[in-house]
């Protein structure tokens, strides 16, 4: 799950017996710094674990505002504890984003945009999309203030999940698609002029898949992930005697936990994945979106 710098991310937990809703529980909540180990304790993060008590909602729902202060290396790893009925714990992953970070396509205004997301499990996908002039969300018609999830549709193919919008005003929109494995999520950049051409599609270690149909995880052959490793999509058929890999379109480095994504216009590439100039397998004539 991604979550804004410096903004307040409301974590909840539901807790629940036997189909009833527990509304007089003491559930409590960790958050810790997955690369460091150290524990949030309500203002800064520190050794050894703390309990933070969720407050009670309504119904059985219990809640605690987070926001982060930086950015961690990886991630934020939160657990949601009930000690009386601990079926209804709940874990989240909290990777944190600034506008810096995100993957930035540029756009024109008043042109459709079609927003993206691989098929590969077969799971339904949801989009998100928010102006980041004042934080609002579009709900298929109008900006409003709540979070909403837009349906997407399926390609004629079924290789994509495809949703389209129409950027009326010039500005910075983030675009989050997320399905029951897989989450993404980058900025549109509009204006006036557009200086990328064609509908990018959002490729990552989930999506892009081996020969064998294992997802393409950097990992050591011992199946440990490896961190740092480079990721090169090169347009299919496009080398030369002087430039034998041919044209580099797109690069990503793996997190710690081996994974990588990148935008990268739909057509044919050739993928390298590599550490330390040793190239650990190849991908060749790998084709990306088509509706």
């Amino acid at each position: 799950m991604y979550i804004k710098l410096n903004k307040p991310f409301l974590l909840m937990m539901c807790v629940s017996s036997n189909g009833g809703r527990v509304n007089n529980d003491t559930p409590y909540v960790t958050i810790q710094d997955r690369d460091t180990g150290k524990y949030y304790n309500g203002l800064f993060f520190d050794e050894g674990e703390t309990r933070i008590s969720l407050r009670f909602s309504q119904s059985g729902v219990y809640v605690y505002n987070f926001t982060p202060n930086y950015i961690p290396r990886t991630c934020f790893d939160v657990r949601c504890c009930s000690v009386n009925y601990p079926e209804s714990n709940t874990t989240y992953t909290l990777y944190v984003y600034n506008d810096e970070s995100l993957p930035v396509y540029n756009w024109k205004r008043c042109d459709a945009f079609v927003i993206t997301h691989s098929n590969i499990l077969g799971d339904t996908a949801k989009c998100i999309i928010q102006r980041n002039s004042d934080g609002k969300y579009y709900d298929g018609a109008a900006w409003v203030s709540e979070e909403k999830r837009l349906s997407m549709m399926l390609s004629s193919n079924n290789a994509l999940w495809m949703f389209n919008f129409t950027p009326e005003d010039s500005g910075k929109y983030i675009l989050h698609t997320v399905d029951e494995k897989n989450e993404y999520i980058y900025m549109l950049d509009v204006s006036d002029t557009a200086n990328d051409t064609g509908v990018p599609i959002m490729v990552g270690s989930g999506s892009l898949l081996l020969d064998d149909g294992t997802d393409t995880v950097v990992v050591t052959s011992k199946g440990f992930p490896i961190a740092g490793a480079h990721v090169l999509a090169y347009k299919h058929n496009s080398a030369t005697p002087e430039n034998e890999k041919g044209i580099l379109v797109k690069k990503a480095v793996t997190g710690i936990d081996g994974k990588w994504n990148m935008l990268l216009p739909a057509g044919t590439y050739d993928f390298i994945f590599e550490k330390d100039k040793y190239a650990s397998y190849v991908l060749v004539g790998k084709t990306i979106g088509g509706m």
